[in-house]
C-alpha cells in the first residue's frame, strides 16, 4: 500500500503576512499596551518592541545593514537583544545569535564566515569586522526617542535567521533559514493555540532553531515571552514562573522532559501544553505524565534543524502507548510534506526508509559550504515534478492511519564485532522491563571503530544492572545484549537539553573488576568498599585497587573521608587516604589501635592559628601595606538589587561564621581571638559611566589592607554601571579567615540571607574546628611523613630563572588561554588509562613546560593542598589550607608515560606527607636561602574548582573572576574550569623576581603542550 497523497496536503496561503517582524508589528499595531516580554523585573509592551525596534534598525541602516546582509549577534539574553533581531529583519538582513561563551576565536571565525558588515555586540568583544556596540539603555528609553523606520520589503523566502551548531570543535555549521520557515509553523498554527492568552519561557541556547520557537511562536500571535537567564529551565524555575507569570506552554526537549517526570512532576502544575521532542521519547516517562496530567496537552514534535524548528507533530494520547509500541512523531505541519524514501523510490506503508521532507520549511543553504547544501538539499521526482528536498538521514515509516514512525538515525547503526547494531532497538526492549524509567543505548569507540556497546539506565524500583541484563538476554539474540549495562542517578545534556552520549560515556565509571573477597565477617572492609562505591558511582570495587586508579579525584577524596567518618565515627584526613588508598590498607588502619581520641578543644576566646593562617598574619605585620593576602569574588548582577538585604545578608553571614569577626594577633603561640567587627565594612559607590570604570573603582575602594589585628577581616561593595544598569557585587576577604572551599560556603550563606531563608546548619566555631584539626593529626604518623621530606627534597636545586634586566616597571598583567573541552577530554581520557586524576596530567605538562625553557631536570613545584575532609571541617568557613612542594625530575624520563608515572607517584607521595606544616618542611630540609623568594621551590602550581554560584532573588549573577593584584609566588599557574566545560589557564610572575619574558615563554609551552594533548609530553628539546 503506498501512502495516501492527503497525508501530504498540507498547503495553505499566509493571509496575514510571511515575514516574522510584520506579524509582530501587526500585533503592536492591535494591542500596544499589551506586554511582549517580561525580562526580569521588566515589562515591555508591543509598543515599545516594535517603536525600539525601530530606532535600531534606523541605526543599522546607517551602518550599511540591508537586503543580503547576516548580522551576527553576541549578545545576553534580554529584551534588548529581541528589539536588535527585530531590528535585523525590518532591515530585510538575517540575523545569527550566537552563544557569548563561545571561544573568542570561533566566535570571530563565525563572524567572519558570515561576511557581515558589522557584529552587533554588549560584550566588549573584539571582532575582524566593525562592532555595534548596543546600548544598554532600557527600551522604554529607547522607544520614547525613536526614529520612524519603514520596514524594507523582501520576500517570504529570503533568509531571517542562521541557527549555528554548539559543538566545541572545528567550525560551526551555519543553517539558513528563511521567514517563511518560521511563520508556517505559527500562523494560524494547528498543533498549539497560539494567541494573545499564551505565556511561553524563552529558555532555549540562541544559536539553537528552538529559540525562534519559543520567541517568534508568541510574539507573532500577541502572547508573552518570558526571558530565562541561565543554562536551563528546570523544575524549580518553571514552577515559579508559572505562579509568577503565569506561564501555560513549554518546550522541553525529550531528555529535560524526562527529568521534570523523574525529579519534580508537579512543576508542570498551571501549565496547559507541552511540546516535546529532539530525541526519541521514552514511553513509561510520557505513561506517568499523562497518569499525572491528564488535563495537559502533550506534543510530540520532530524536525531537524534543516527544516526549522518543526517538520511533524502529533498529539499524545493512552492509546499511543500500547506494549511494546513506539510513539509516533505524526503528521506534516503547514506548507510541509515528508516522504518515506529507498533511495528514490517512495516505501510503502510500514516499510522502513528515509525521511525526506520538503516544503517551506526548508533552509536556503548550509552557510559558506556549497558541496554540504548539494549534498543533503537533492532535487527529487516526486509524482514526476521535480523537488527541492532535504535528506535527513534519519529513518522511519508510515502506519496506514497517516502517523508517521521514527526508527533512529541511519547512522546511528553501528557495527560491533561483525553485526549491524541499531541501539534504537535495543532501548525500545529495555524500557518494556519493568523498573526501567529511562534508558540510552551508546557504542563505545576505540581507535576509530566500535568495540563494544554500553546500556544506562535509571530506575526508581531498585532494578539491580544485572537483573536488567538477564531480561534482555531471553529478550535479544545473543550479539544485540549489551556489552555492559551501567545505572545511573543524573543523565547528562548538551547546552541544547539534549542527551550528551559523550558526556555519559567519559563522566560514568564503569564497574570495577572483580576482586579477590574480603574474609568472612571483615565488615570494615565491606563497608569501607560500600562508601567508595557511593562516591566513585559504581556498583562494587575491588579492595586491593587504589581509590585514585578507580577513577577517584582529590574531591572525590574529600567526599569518602567525610562519608567514612560518619559510618565509622573516625575522622580520615586526606594524607591518609593518600598513603592507604585501597580498601584493604585503609581498613586495616582504620582497625588499628591508636591514641585517646577525644578532641583537644582549645580555649574559645583564644584560638591557635593553623601554620599557613600564621605565615599571613607575619606577612601581614612584615608589609602591613601588602594586599596579596586578600581573596577576592566578584559578579556582575543583572536584575533589581535590594541594597539592604544585600547589606543585612553580609551581615548574618559574618554572625554565621567566627571567621568573620575575629581578630588575628601575634602571641605565643599566634591565636584568633573573639571581638572582632561584627559585620564586614560595606561601601555602596556612586554610579559609575560605564562597567570598566565600575569595576577600577570598586577597585580602589576594596583592594586595600585590611587590619586584620583589629578584627577588620573582609569588606564588601557595589557600584552601578550607567551604561548597563548593571551593578558589580565584591567581596574581599583576608586568607587568614579563607580559602577556596569557603567560597561555596559563603556563597550559600550569603544567597540564603539574602532571600531571608534559615534552617542551614550551624557551622563549627572557631574552637571546635581547631579541635578537630588537632585530633585528625592524632591519626597520623608525623614522624614518618618529616622522614619523607628529609629525604625527597636533600640536595633539591632551585629553579633556573633568568635575572630580571633593570628595573621593571610594575606588575604586569596575566598571560591567561582557554583550554577548550575537547583538548580537555584527551587528558582526562589519558588520566583514567594511567589510573590517575587531571591534576596528574595537568602537573606533568606544567613539569613538561618548565623544562623544556629552562633545561633544567630537576626543580621542584608548590601546590596548595586542603587541610579538610569530615564533617566537621567541611562545613567550616576558615583557612584550612597548606602548601606541599612536589620535586619533579622531567629530564630523566624517557617518555611521556614514564612522565606521567613520575608525576603522579611524587604528586601521591607529597599528598600523603601533607600534614606536616610547610613551614617545618622548610625546617627540616634547611634549604639555602636568599631572603626573596620561598626556599623550596619558585614556581607553583594550582587546579581549581569550579566558580562559585551566587543566588540572589531577582537578578542574575554572574561570576568574574578578579585578577590578583600580586602573584604569591615567584611564578604562579592556575587554572580554572568555566561553563563551556574546559578550562581558563592563568601565568603570573613577580616582576621583580622572574622576567615577563620567561613567564611568558613557559606560559606559551605549557598552552602548546596543552593544546596538542598527552602524547606531546617530553617531545625533544630544542637545539642551537
Amino acid at each position: 500500500m503506498r501512502p495516501d497523497p492527503r497525508w501530504n496536503a498540507t498547503t495553505r496561503p499566509y493571509p496575514r503576512a510571511e515575514l516574522i517582524h510584520e506579524l509582530v508589528r501587526g500585533q503592536a499595531a492591535r494591542r500596544p499596551e499589551a506586554v511582549a516580554l517580561v525580562d526580569g523585573a521588566d515589562r515591555v509592551t508591543y509598543g515599545e518592541l516594535d517603536a525600539a525596534s525601530d530606532e535600531y534598525a534606523v541605526v543599522l541602516s546607517e551602518m550599511g545593514v540591508g537586503p543580503g546582509s547576516l548580522v551576527p549577534v553576541v549578545m545576553a539574553r534580554s529584551a534588548r537583544l529581541v528589539a536588535v533581531l527585530l531590528a535585523v529583519l525590518k532591515r530585510g538582513a538575517a540575523y545569527g545569535a550566537l552563544d557569548a561563551r563561545w571561544p573568542a576565536g570561533r566566535l570571530a571565525a563565525i563572524a567572519r564566515q558570515c561576511g557581515s558588515v558589522l557584529v552587533a555586540d554588549d560584550t566588549g568583544g573584539s571582532w575582524p569586522v566593525p562592532a555595534w556596540p548596543v546600548p544598554r539603555t532600557g527600551l522604554a528609553a529607547v522607544a520614547a526617542a525613536a526614529r520612524p523606520h519603514d520596514p524594507v520589503a523582501v520576500p517570504g523566502d529570503a533568509p531571517c535567521s542562521v541557527f549555528f551548531t554548539s559543538g566545541t570543535t572545528g567550525t560551526p555549521k551555519g543553517v539558513v533559514s528563511p521567514h517563511r520557515g518560521t511563520v508556517r509553523l505559527f500562523h494560524e498554527c494547528d498543533f498549539a493555540d497560539f494567541d494573545e492568552r499564551t505565556v511561553m519561557p524563552q529558555a532555549a541556547p540562541m544559536p539553537w532553531d528552538a529559540f525562534n520557537l519559543e520567541l517568534w511562536s508568541t510574539l507573532m500571535n500577541g502572547g508573552t515571552s518570558v526571558l530565562v537567564h541561565g543554562e536551563h529551565l528546570l523544575p524549580g524555575r518553571l514552577r515559579e514562573m508559572v505562579a509568577d507569570h503565569g506561564v501555560n506552554t513549554v518546550w522541553l526537549t525529550a531528555s529535560l522532559f524526562n527529568l521534570y517526570v523523574d525529579e519534580d512532576p508537579g512543576a508542570f502544575d498551571g501549565v496547559r501544553h507541552v511540546m516535546t521532542g529532539g530525541e526519541r521519547l521514552s514511553v513509561p516517562h510520557v505513561r506517568r505524565f499523562l497518569d499525572r496530567h491528564p488535563g495537559v496537552r502533550l506534543t510530540n514534535a520532530y524536525g531537524p534543524v534543516e527544516s526549522t524548528i518543526f517538520a511533524t507533530t502529533h498529539p499524545i494520547t493512552p492509546g499511543d502507548l500500547a506494549a511494546g509500541a513506539q510513539i509516533p512523531i505524526g503528521r506534516p505541519v503547514a506548507n510541509t510534506q515528508v516522504h518515506v524514501l529507498d533511495g528514490e523510490r517512495i516505501c510503502q506503508v510500514g516499510e522502513q526508509g528515509e525521511i525526506c521532507i520538503t516544503g517551506d520549511g526548508l533552509a536556503t543553504e548550509y552557510l559558506g559550504d556549497p558541496a554540504q547544501t548539494a549534498r543533503r538539499f537533492v532535487t527529487l521526482f516526486l509524482g514526476g515534478v521535480p523537488t527541492r528536498a532535504y535528506r535527513t538521514g534519519d529513518l522511519g515509516s508510515w502506519s496506514d492511519n497517516g502517523l508517521l514512525h521514527f526508527a533512529g538515525r541511519a547512522d546511528r547503526q553501528v557495527k560491533i564485532r561483525g553485526n549491524r547494531i541499531e541501539p534504537a532497538g535495543i532501548e525500545r526492549t529495555a524500557e518494556g522491563v519493568p523498573g526501567v524509567h529511562w534508558c540510552a543505548a551508546v557504542p563505545e569507540a576505540e581507535e576509530g571503530s566500535y568495540r563494544r556497546l554500553v546500556l544506562f539506565y535509571r530506575s526508581g524500583d531498585g532494578l539491580e544492572p544485572s537483573q536488567l541484563i538477564g531480561e534482555l538476554e531471553r529478550r535479544l539474540p545473543g550479539y544485540l545484549v549489551p556489552d555492559e549495562v551501567r545505572r545511573i542517578q543524573h543523565v547528562p545534556l548538551t547546552p541544547t537539553g539534549k542527551l550528551d552520549h559523550a558526556e555519559l560515556l567519559r563522566t560514568t565509571r564503569p564497574a570495577a573488576p572483580a576482586a579477590d573477597p574480603s574474609p568472612s565477617g571483615d565488615r570494615t572492609c565491606a563497608e569501607l568498599a560500600a562508601a567508595y562505591a557511593e562516591v566513585l558511582g559504581v556498583r562494587e570495587v575491588p579492595h586491593d585497587v587504589s581509590f585514585f586508579a578507580l577513577g577517584g579525584t582529590s574531591l572525590d577524596a574529600m567526599r569518602l573521608c567525610t562519608r567514612v567518618e560518619s559510618r565509622f565515627g573516625s575522622a580520615v584526613p586526606t594524607s591518609q587516604l593518600f598513603r592507604t588508598p585501597q580498601v584493604k590498607a585503609l581498613a586495616a588502619w582504620l582497625d588499628s589501635p591508636r591514641a585517646d581520641l577525644d578532641q583537644d578543644i582549645p580555649d574559645p576566646a583564644r584560638v591557635p592559628l593553623l601554620p599557613m593562617q600564621i605565615g599571613f598574619l607575619l606577612k601581614q605585620q612584615l608589609d602591613p601595606d601588602e594586599v596579596s593576602g586578600l581573596c577576592r569574588l566578584a559578579w556582575w548582577l543583572d536584575g533589581t538589587v535590594r541594597e539592604q538585604s544585600l547589606a543585612d545578608a553580609l551581615r548574618d553571614v559574618a554572625a554565621r561564621h567566627e571567621a568573620l569577626r575575629a581578630r588575628y594577633v601575634i602571641d605565643d603561640p599566634p591565636v584568633a581571638l573573639a571581638g572582632g567587627r561584627p559585620e564586614p565594612a560595606w561601601q555602596v559607590l556612586p554610579d559609575e559611566p560605564d562597567e570598566d570604570r565600575a569595576w577600577r573603582a570598586l577597585d580602589t575602594a576594596l583592594v586595600r589592607p585590611l587590619r586584620i589585628e583589629e578584627g577588620e577581616v573582609w569588606r564588601a561593595g557595589l557600584v552601578r554601571a550607567r551604561d548597563t544598569g548593571r551593578r558589580l557585587f565584591e567581596v574581599a576577604v583576608h586568607h587568614v579567615a579563607f580559602d577556596e572551599w569557603s567560597q561555596d560556603l559563603l556563597c550559600a550563606d550569603l544567597s540564603d540571607a539574602y532571600q531571608a531563608r534559615r534552617g542551614r546548619p550551624q557551622p563549627p566555631t572557631l574552637a571546635r574546628i581547631a579541635g578537630e584539626h588537632r585530633r585528625r593529626l592524632r591519626h597520623t604518623d608525623l614522624a614518618a611523613q618529616r622522614e619523607y621530606w628529609r629525604s625527597a627534597l636533600r640536595g633539591l636545586p632551585r629553579l633556573a630563572v633568568p635575572d630580571v634586566p633593570g628595573t621593571p616597571a610594575g606588575a604586569s598583567p596575566a598571560l591567561t588561554w582557554e583550554i577548550t573541552a575537547a583538548e580537555l577530554a584527551a587528558w582526562d581520557k589519558a588520566a583514567q588509562g594511567h589510573g590517575t586524576t587531571r591534576f596528574t596530567m595537568l602537573l606533568a605538562a606544567y613539569a613538561d613546560a618548565l623544562h623544556r625553557v629552562t633545561g633544567q631536570p630537576d626543580f621542584a613545584v608548590g601546590t596548595p593542598v586542603s587541610l579538610r575532609g569530615g564533617r566537621i571541617l567541611d562545613q567550616a568557613l576558615t583557612c584550612l589550607i597548606d602548601t606541599v612542594c612536589i620535586r619533579l625530575r622531567p629530564g630523566l624520563a624517557e617518555d611521556a608515560d614514564d612522565l606521567i608515572t613520575q608525576v603522579r607517584n611524587a604528586a601521591g607521595a607529597a599528598l600523603a606527607a601533607a600534614d606536616v606544616p610547610f613551614s617545618e618542611v622548610v625546617d627540616l630540609v634547611k634549604p639555602v636561602r636568599d631572603g626573596t623568594s620561598n626556599p623550596l621551590y619558585q614556581a607553583m602550581f594550582s587546579l581549581h574548582e569550579a566558580e562559585p554560584v551566587l543566588r540572589l532573588e531577582g537578578c542574575e549573577a554572574r561570576f568574574r573572576r578578579p585578577e590578583p593584584a600580586e602573584a604569591t609566588c615567584d611564578l604562579v599557574t592556575g587554572v580554572w574550569p568555566h561553563r563551556a566545560g574546559g578550562c581558563l589557564v592563568h601565568v603570573k610572575n613577580r616582576p621583580h623576581q622572574v622576567p615577563a619574558a620567561f613567564a611568558h615563554a613557559v606560559g606559551e609551552e605549557l598552552a602548546g603542550t596543552l593544546r596538542a594533548g598527552p602524547s606531546s609530553l617530553r617531545a625533544p628539546l630544542p637545539t642551537g
